[in-house]
């Protein structure tokens, strides 16, 4: 293929092309590789920072697991499926004893539709463990609230808890003298 050198009588090989192709396959394959990267895992997330957590969550606590029991509501179809892992996968309905609320009004003892950390972003849900959970009210399910997954916020109290424990806490101090 050749290439006008501007109307001055000389033509030259045109690089242009194979450039062009060389690039757009690269594109390509940049594309294909973030695509099958992404299809790998049914869930990703990009954790949010306490704050915002705290700012945006209608219910929040902390609590006990008393009972994991399995469920078969299934909010994002590939992330939930039932598998023969073990654990088990797929959403669990979590009962918790409530040791401190954060947000929202909530009875003593409460159970959360969760999913679980085989495919998902969130905990393995262990009886007797403490978890901070932050969660959405629930319409037309078997749990009052759907638990939010790990980027959510909800997770096993550790010390990696300890700044969205402390955000929380914090704008409970804030929110205090409006709500009298």
């Amino acid at each position: 293929m050749n290439c006008s050198d501007g109307g001055r009588g000389r033509s030259r090989r045109c690089k242009y092309f194979k450039f062009s192709y060389l690039s757009k396959m690269r594109s390509i394959a940049i594309v294909f590789g973030l695509l099958l990267h992404g299809s790998s895992h049914a869930s990703e997330c990009i954790p949010l920072p306490p704050s915002e957590i705290a700012q945006s969550a209608k219910i929040a606590f902390i609590g006990t697991v008393t009972a994991v029991d399995e469920s078969d509501y299934k909010p994002w179809k590939g992330c939930w499926e039932h598998s023969a892992q073990r654990p088990p996968c797929g959403g669990k309905l979590v009962t918790l004893e409530v040791t401190e609320t954060l947000r929202g009004n909530i009875s003593k003892s409460v159970t959360v539709l969760a999913e679980d950390a085989c495919y998902c972003w969130g905990p393995y849900w262990e009886t007797s463990a403490s978890y901070i959970v932050v969660a959405t009210p629930a319409a037309e399910t078997t749990a009052p609230a759907v638990a939010a997954n790990q980027c959510g916020g909800t997770m096993e109290l550790t010390n990696d808890a300890k700044p969205l424990v402390e955000a929380f806490r914090e704008s409970k101090k804030v929110l205090s003298p409006l709500v009298r």
